[in-house]
């Protein structure tokens, strides 16, 4: 079995074929790929790439605060999918994530700003070449829960209305 090694940019690369001609046609469409930037990073897990994807994100997010959002919500798509290679994440994956924060009694606007971010996150991808399609193009949100807040009690509501009541009855001091 006809082998050969070169050497771009500082990384090596071992290509295999059957033949000798199958072999120079590999390391030519290897070379070009290359050359070319179409070649995709197949090993890529997915949070180096939502890491980066936040990075990017964070240089042109106006607020600290909206930075820190974006990565509570990172944070938690990284703790799910960790070090799997983003290649291997399909739709079902992506459902499957987004029902396991539903089933967590996770609020409906949790769950569509998570599958926001998910899908920004696997549009960088394709755009960095990493990926051949977007997993959550046919994803199916879960049904979750409008409005998960509760009301306050009624003795929560006195205690409001008391320190209320009481910072109107004194004066300010400057």
């Amino acid at each position: 079995m006809p082998r050969t090694t070169f050497t771009y940019e500082g990384k090596r690369y071992d290509v295999t074929a059957k033949t000798e001609t199958a072999l120079s046609a590999k390391v030519a469409l290897l070379k070009k790929e290359l050359k070319e930037g179409t070649r995709l990073k197949n090993n890529m897990p997915f949070n180096t790439c939502a890491t980066a994807w936040m990075e990017r994100k964070k240089s042109y997010l106006k607020t600290e605060k909206s930075a820190r959002d974006y990565q509570h919500f990172v944070n938690h798509l990284n703790d799910y999918f960790g070090a799997i290679r983003i290649k291997d994440i399909s739709t079902m994956d992506c459902e499957d994530c987004l029902r396991h924060f539903a089933n967590k009694d996770m609020s409906k606007a949790f769950i569509d700003k998570m599958a926001t971010i998910m899908n920004q996150i696997f549009k960088y991808a394709l755009v960095n070449k990493t990926l051949l399609y977007n997993p959550m193009i046919d994803v199916q949100k879960p049904i979750a829960e409008q409005g998960t807040h509760r009301q306050i009690s009624d003795m929560e509501r006195d205690v409001i209305l008391g320190e209320q009541k009481r910072e109107t009855q004194q004066p300010h001091v400057a």
